[in-house]
């Protein structure tokens, strides 16, 4: 997915094992309930206030989060 734009785009209970996130926008993307997402794979994302995190995510945590 390293790039793609996606953009509002719902991912609930998806797989991110191995996902390379490298430039990935997701903006106001859905990831409920993602399963194997990394702070690390959400760091070198692009995401904003609208996307909703996995519960076991600490968005504090991110690189860039205010």
């Amino acid at each position: 997915m390293a790039g793609a734009d996606a953009t509002n785009a719902t991912f609930r209970d998806a797989d991110f094992e191995g996902a390379i996130l490298s430039g990935t926008i997701l903006r106001g993307a859905d990831l409920t309930g993602a399963k194997n997402l990394s702070i690390q794979q959400l760091s070198e994302a692009i995401i904003d206030d609208r996307t909703i995190l996995p519960s076991y995510i600490d968005r504090t945590k991110l690189r860039g989060a205010d």
